[in-house]
């Protein structure tokens, strides 16, 4: 069997731009889009990225909370990348040591996806 490189998210959403201006708005940026094939100003395909972590927004989401799946970040710094976003999310659980040896928080975007983000810590850390 082959084994993976890498693994991209791809997001439908009602509106590719917006979407990519909030996801621009939390760390990734943005690499490309689809509108040199259809016009300046239309918009239907991004790619986003930030180090390893790549995603890519095509137009088709209904505006509906998506709770069927969840989505991982992992930072450097869960506190920090907390204080940068608490704004511009809900927050579900705020940033806590977790038993798997992370420190982590969860939030749902105004996309209605939920995304944890958080960095390993030592055992020896108490979790």
């Amino acid at each position: 069997m082959q084994s993976f490189h890498s693994l991209t998210i791809m997001l439908n959403v009602p509106n590719v731009r917006e979407a990519a201006a909030f996801y621009r708005s939390i760390g990734f940026e943005l690499q490309g889009t689809d509108e040199f094939h259809y016009g300046e100003g239309n918009i239907n395909w991004a790619i986003l990225n930030n180090g390893g972590a790549t995603m890519m927004l095509s137009v088709g989401g209904d505006g509906q909370p998506k709770t069927s799946q969840q989505f991982f970040i992992r930072v450097a710094d869960a506190d920090a990348y907390f204080a940068a976003i608490k704004e511009k999310v809900e927050i579900t659980h705020g940033p806590s040591d977790q038993f798997y040896g992370m420190r982590d928080f969860w939030f749902v975007d105004p996309l209605g996806f939920s995304w944890g983000a958080g960095h390993e810590i030592d055992a020896a850390d108490g979790a």
